[in-house]
């Protein structure tokens, strides 16, 4: 369903792209027109891609967070031997816990 969503908002902004470049062909030249088309394609790009960006920033840092807090619970266990596996269990649930409780919260 999200694919098929993509899809056809990705159709619409190659028709609505075409559609501009005709409309603005009719009042300039053709290069000009296809410049302009190209400038509003560079913009919506930029600003895709920052936001993108923002977004990625800000999950590492909730990662380092997470990880952080791991840490700090375990304590001086955080790097022992395959003998503490009990420990492991506990702190695996802890952070599957913390992370579908994030997950939840959005």
């Amino acid at each position: 369903m999200i694919l098929l969503s993509v899809t056809l908002l990705g159709l619409a902004m190659v028709f609505g792209m075409l559609a501009l470049f005709l409309w603005l062909s009719t009042h300039m030249l053709a290069w000009q027109a296809a410049l302009a088309v190209f400038g509003v394609i560079l913009i919506v790009a930029l600003l895709l891609g920052l936001i993108g960006r923002s977004k990625i920033r800000r999950h590492k840092r909730r990662r380092d967070d997470l990880d952080a807090y791991v840490q700090a619970a375990l304590g001086p266990h955080a790097k022992s031997d395959k003998t503490d596996a009990p420990l492991r269990v506990v702190a695996t649930a802890a952070v599957v816990g913390l992370i579908i409780g994030r997950g939840l919260s959005k």
